[in-house]
């Protein structure tokens, strides 16, 4: 066993190593010069600039599949073929403190992207990624409560090969085995970078605030190009062409489910949530969407509508552009013309099925659903009681309409 003296010594020399090395690592950092390397995004309309102290600066292969879906999906935005993927499915970074990077042209031209809306199933927290809008390429990735940030190098001058490494990460996931394999990330070192640059995780160009993309599979997101030509979505299991509609072409828009892919794997219960986007040649294709509810069916339809006449060169009323929507119609009711979808309150229809309560239905056996369902009148009845003794002159009403669910 250890004495208390003994300890006590184990603890001096312990404190003694850290402070050597933390003295020899700020001595390191004194002598190394600083490097700076422009940067410019594949078209030039987004400049800026990397300025760093080479001891404070690592290069980075990554290998990871994430890095790999995030350049093939900022390409597809675009429509271009050239990714930053490299052979063995590597994308290279060089991690630097947040305060080295500037942009000094084109700030409103960097769009956000992130995997999903939120943390995955082990509570990770997904990355902010920055790409150019103007020419769809990955730019730099960060985390907000953290110091530093990744910049593509694809996008910097030589001068950024100036800087330490490259060191590797996640080489499980590449896609074979680098010739001369570089050393892997050194993990003492990164945590001293972590804490090092913990005080500059508020610098830097970046907007966290902006309305970012999706590419995870799971958000299953359509979304327009910048230029609102395509509509487009990624795809793992699909070719580039395969998950991309060009607006152009499109020859009709279908409400409800018509269609032969609709027709053969029927949802009554969301018919009102369904619509199909019939395009190619002849319309030879289609593209069948349900949404998720009323809302996002009001949104997308209308703006699809608008974008479609406008590639016609078309003009549409605001009657027949709003006819799909059952709250624009209730409010024409009331004669209130001057009404705008956006402004509509996002209440749910009576007796409306959504696509969440389908993938509810599915995944509870029938006495779960009872169990559910004696809850859902019971605090019902609680409610009714509630609004009574507030107004006597009203009744709460049962919308539940069972009639949908068989």
């Amino acid at each position: 066993m250890f004495t208390n003296r003994g300890m006590s010594s184990m603890a001096v020399v312990g404190a003694a190593t850290v402070v050597t090395m933390l003295a020899l690592r700020a001595l390191r950092r004194r002598w190394s010069p600083v490097i700076t390397s422009k940067l410019s995004c594949r078209c030039g309309k987004i400049q800026g600039e990397v300025s760093a102290i080479r001891q404070d600066s690592i290069r980075i292969n990554c290998y990871c599949a994430d890095c790999r879906e995030y350049a093939t999906f900022i390409a597809s935005l675009g429509n271009q073929d050239e990714t930053t993927i490299g052979k063995l499915g590597d994308n290279r970074v060089v991690q630097v403190c947040k305060s080295a990077l500037k942009i000094t042209r084109g700030q409103d031209l960097i769009k956000l992207a992130r995997k999903a809306a939120k943390p995955n199933a082990k509570g990770q927290i997904y990355m902010h990624r920055f790409y150019a809008s103007c020419c769809s390429v990955p730019l730099y990735n960060t985390v907000d409560f953290l110091g530093f940030v990744g910049v593509f190098t694809d996008f910097l001058d030589e001068r950024c090969k100036e800087y330490a490494g490259p060191v590797r990460m996640f080489p499980e996931e590449a896609l074979g085995t680098p010739a001369s394999p570089e050393a892997d990330v050194f993990v003492p070192d990164f945590l001293w970078k972590l804490l090092r640059y913990h005080l500059w995780r508020k610098c830097g160009p970046f907007d966290y605030k902006q309305e970012p993309v999706y590419w995870a599979a799971a958000e299953a997101k359509k979304q327009l190009s910048d230029d609102k030509r395509r509509l487009i979505w990624y795809s793992g299991a699909k070719r580039k062409e395969d998950s991309m509609v060009n607006l152009e072409e499109v020859v009709e828009i279908k409400l409800g489910q018509q269609t032969p892919v609709f027709l053969h794997y029927r949802l009554p219960m969301l018919e009102h949530l369904s619509f199909s986007i019939v395009y190619g040649p002849k319309g030879s294709k289609t593209l069948d969407l349900t949404c998720k509810d009323e809302f996002e069916f009001d949104h997308w339809v209308t703006g699809l509508k608008a974008i479609f006449y406008a590639c016609k060169n078309k003009q549409i009323s605001k009657e027949a552009l709003l006819a799909h929507s059952k709250r624009f119609q209730k409010a024409l009711e009331k004669n209130n013309v001057g009404i705008k979808l956006t402004k509509l309150p996002e209440v749910k229809e009576k007796g409306h099925v959504g696509l969440d309560d389908c993938i509810e239905i599915v995944t509870h056996t029938p006495q779960q659903l009872d169990t559910k369902m004696e809850r859902l009148r019971e605090r019902l009845k609680t409610m009714s009681q509630q609004v009574s003794r507030l107004d006597h002159h009203s009744a709460a009403e049962m919308e539940v309409d069972l009639s949908l669910l068989t």
